[in-house]
């Protein structure tokens, strides 16, 4: 696949890459869901925005882990101002569908920054076996069960996104 954002997603629009008039709509449109994501949390920390086929996926966003999902919620954005569905039951699902990336890279967003900082954290102790040393988790997402503790969007009270990390464990 490409890795230009812009041809990326006229693709997934079902537009030729070389066909331009419309690049201008789209670009703004990405740029607006690029907003959103860089307000999640995902992408750089002073933002990002695309002027041509030039910009990369690469540059927005160097790691994979979030990549395709990133894709996929600038595609449903784009999708739903540039060629909204006719269908009022497709736009209700594509909304929902939106609705929940954006909470999952938001929960996603919250997991490696935790986990990061909690790598670079410890408590000074060693373990029992004289070795390394340890880590107490206080606070944050992972202490949490992956959630919120008061998120009240919450979709799925019953259980946690991501395993929660017990006293101690590494």
């Amino acid at each position: 696949m490409d890795d230009s954002i812009l041809v990326t997603i006229k693709k997934l629009l079902g537009l030729d890459a070389n066909y331009t008039p419309f690049d201008t709509d789209i670009i703004v449109f990405i740029n607006g869901a690029m907003m959103v994501l860089q307000q999640l949390g995902v992408g750089p920390d002073t933002g990002y925005t695309i002027t041509d086929s030039s910009q990369t996926w690469t540059e927005f966003l160097p790691s994979d882990v979030m990549l395709e999902a990133v894709k996929h919620y600038i595609f449903l954005y784009v999708r739903m101002v540039f060629d909204p569905p006719t269908s009022s039951v497709v736009m209700e699902a594509m909304n929902k569908q939106r609705a929940e990336l954006e909470w999952r890279l938001r929960e996603q967003v919250e997991f490696y920054k935790d986990s990061e900082s909690q790598d670079s954290q410890t408590d000074g102790s060693t373990d029992s076996s004289g070795g390394s040393e340890s880590f107490t988790a206080t606070s944050g997402f992972r202490l949490h069960g992956g959630r919120y503790e008061s998120d009240p969007d919450y979709p799925w009270k019953d259980g946690p996104a991501q395993p929660a990390v017990v006293d101690g464990d590494p």
